[in-house]
């Protein structure tokens, strides 16, 4: 973008300092001389916006000044007068408070430089972010000056209105631009940092060199933010206290998974896939958080296993499972012809009923074909959706609720669950129907293929491991290694599971050992996230955040689209056939 600002903010009180920081000696200028002389070696034009009879020192040439009228409205007001004062004279502005001493003109270049198409670029450190230290688009305008009139003056709220990227610290080496200063202290520490003088309080003849710009810049680059939660209040929403009260360990991923997950994953330019393994439809999570999450736009594509598939049927023919405890006595279970998955009870009556349903559906003229896993699932969805209408009873079944929203689901062993089981007893019949579990490999490629060549990304959200994770993960090699087109792995790895990475298994292997497969893209490892916890309770909170924190996306609908896509993804691969002389 050729046509930068800056607008540099300092018509605050100074309460806690006492004195004015724009007029703070550093070196040879003072504080706000400092900031606008780096501000004005990036940008250009830039503004001082000052409060109202604000005494400032004299600027360099070049630097405009702008009273802000409103009183004490705040960096808001600030952000909005420095607006007005360059409509017309630039696209975008850097905006910058004037008590950042260690400010740097790389810094700003690189913060700029990531603004791409959003409306704003702003850093984040954490869960906080750092709004005097972003770059807005002169758009904003209108929506800055609307949350005046409303008297909402959080400049971060304006975030929530606009299109706005958040800038991870992972990608800045240069953190110390974030240092301000607001107390004498403060300002003292300052003046040794940058003269060059700081001691180890305690040992003034060994020097460590504690306090210097090097060590707050690394301290600033590994750490996210201080350690102060709020106290946990009543009526206190589950988005809420993940975000405040799960900081570290185990708890500290799964906040940062729902982070993940909500804030880029759930970008509109993002395609997400689901691998669900585990019997989590059993439990009721699939009419409690995958159904949500499918009519939210959240899912696009999920690979499971059958028996996930197979246990959520039960639900959409309406036969009921139940709560128990894990000790009861199993043969008794037995005699009473009764099921058992851990604390989950269920008559016998239901495998033999959903049994039924498959064989009676599958006899149908419909289904004397050859399909593809996801094509199957559609069609037996579509059977699942048409009953749901007729009872009245929808939000119950996964796959009902994923024909409805264009949802494709394959089976990565489409043999190894009762639905396979049943299907092929048919063909000791003479049934026609045939299951091609190579069509799914393509067709899955081909998702991510399409989701890619675009310019989009690609996310992994899996509960478990097992197969649906290599499945999905796959896709990858397929188009790098086997198909040989320009790919470099899924952008974004969330997984949630109880498998260890000792084993070898595949289950709990880490997203940094995928990358050596080609499954995910080694720049994108950041944007990685691996939390050990059970399913059953990391998936109705990462639920409840995503609805809470992010607006319904539309549906991308890949299950309507898999032949065409399919018919794209075979005619680059006869391209690059040809190129190789093949």
């Amino acid at each position: 973008m050729a046509n930068i600002g800056g607008v540099i903010l300092c018509g605050g009180q100074s309460s806690r300092m006492g004195r004015s920081k724009a007029w703070l000696p550093l070196g040879d200028e003072c504080l706000l001389q400092r900031v606008v002389r780096i501000v004005a070696s990036v940008v250009d034009p830039v503004v001082v916006v000052a409060a109202v009879g604000q005494d400032l020192p004299p600027l360099p040439e070049g630097a405009t000044i702008v009273r802000d009228h409103h009183d004490a409205l705040g960096p808001l007001a600030g952000l909005a007068a420095g607006l007005a004062a360059l409509d017309g004279r630039a696209e975008a502005v850097y905006l910058s408070s004037c008590d950042v001493p260690f400010l740097n003109a790389d810094f700003i270049r690189a913060v700029i430089g990531e603004l791409g198409a959003y409306a704003i670029a702003v850093l984040r450190i954490g869960d906080y972010p750092h709004p005097l230290a972003g770059v807005y688009r002169l758009s904003v305008r209108p929506a800055v000056e609307a949350m005046l009139a409303e008297g909402r003056l959080r400049l971060r709220d304006l975030f929530e209105s606009v299109p706005t990227r958040f800038l991870g610290a992972d990608a800045f080496r240069d953190l110390e631009s974030l240092i301000n200063i607001n107390t004498p202290d403060e300002y003292a520490a300052a003046l040794q940092i940058f003269h060059g003088s700081s001691m180890h309080p305690h040992k003034p003849h060994f020097d460590r060199h504690a306090g210097s710009t090097e060590n707050v810049a690394f301290m600033k680059r590994i750490s996210k933010q201080k350690i102060d939660p709020p106290a946990i209040v009543p009526g206190m929403d589950a988005a809420d206290l993940i975000d405040s009260a799960f900081l570290s360990y185990n708890g500290g991923r799964l906040r940062e998974g729902c982070q993940l997950y909500a804030q880029r994953m759930l970008a509109p330019d993002c395609t997400v896939g689901l691998a669900l393994s585990g019997a989590l439809t059993p439990a009721g999570l699939g009419m409690s958080c995958l159904v949500p999450l499918v009519e939210a736009g959240f899912i696009d594509w999920i690979v499971s296993t059958g028996a996930n598939l197979y246990h959520d049927t039960h639900y959409a023919l309406g036969m009921d499972l139940y709560q128990a405890g894990p000790n009861l006595p199993d043969l008794e279970l037995r005699e009473n012809q009764v099921i058992r998955i851990y604390d989950i009870i269920f008559d016998y009556e239901n495998l033999l009923g959903t049994d039924k349903f498959y064989r009676t559906l599958c006899r149908g003229e419909a289904f004397q074909s050859t399909f593809g896993t996801a094509e199957f699932h559609g069609l037996v969805g579509k059977y699942l959706a048409e009953r749901e209408e007729q009872t009245g009873i929808k939000g119950k079944s996964l796959l009902a609720s994923a024909y409805r929203c264009g949802v494709p689901i394959f089976t990565s062993s489409p043999g190894d669950s009762s639905i396979g089981m049943n299907l092929a007893a048919l063909m000791l019949e003479g049934n026609m129907l045939r299951i091609d579990p190579l069509r799914d490999v393509n067709q899955s490629a081909s998702i991510v293929w399409d989701a890619k060549a675009d310019g989009g990304t690609s996310g992994v959200f899996i509960l478990g491991g097992g197969s649906p994770k290599n499945f999905m993960l796959q896709t990858e090699p397929q188009i790098q290694e086997v198909l040989g087109l320009a790919e470099s792995g899924h952008d974004y790895f969330l997984q949630f599971t109880d498998a260890r990475p000792d084993t070898g298994g595949l289950s709990g292997a880490t997203p940094s050992e995928a990358m050596t497969w080609g499954k995910v893209d080694p720049d994108k490892l950041p944007g990685t996230v691996t939390c050990y916890v059970d399913s059953t309770l990391s998936l109705p909170l990462i639920t409840a955040y995503a609805l809470s924190r992010t607006k319904p996306r539309p549906h991308k609908r890949y299950l309507d689209k898999l032949p065409a896509l399919t018919a794209k993804l075979e005619a680059r691969y006869a391209e690059i056939r040809k190129e190789r002389g093949e």
